[in-house]
């Protein structure tokens, strides 16, 4: 049994067997997966930036360790955010620490 594309040849100029379907639609399925958890790293490390940022200093620690997961979980994004903590470091490490309160 063979199944022909029902795309203008334009489109798809193609005939090809169900098992060859199957495997055009699994890698395409594949392509959609990676593209949505590469969305979900962004979305991630975005957040993670943004905590960055911020004057309380629990929500900056958390946004190192959520880009230490970042990191982690995507060996593309690692060199980044090796250079973004790098940087923070640099310009935060001038700042004074206020003096501790005497018991």
């Amino acid at each position: 049994m063979r199944f022909t594309c029902k795309l203008p040849e334009k489109q798809c100029g193609l005939s090809c067997s169900p098992s060859a379907r199957a495997c055009s639609l699994r890698g395409h399925w594949r392509r959609t997966v990676e593209l949505t958890e590469q969305g979900q790293v962004t979305d991630r490390y975005t957040k993670a930036i943004e905590r960055l940022g911020s004057d309380k200093l629990d929500v900056r620690i958390g946004g190192i360790y959520a880009l230490e997961r970042v990191a982690r979980d995507s060996a593309r994004d690692h060199p980044t955010v090796i250079e973004v903590l790098a940087a923070f470091i640099r310009e935060h490490s001038h700042q004074k620490l206020p003096p501790e309160a005497s018991e």
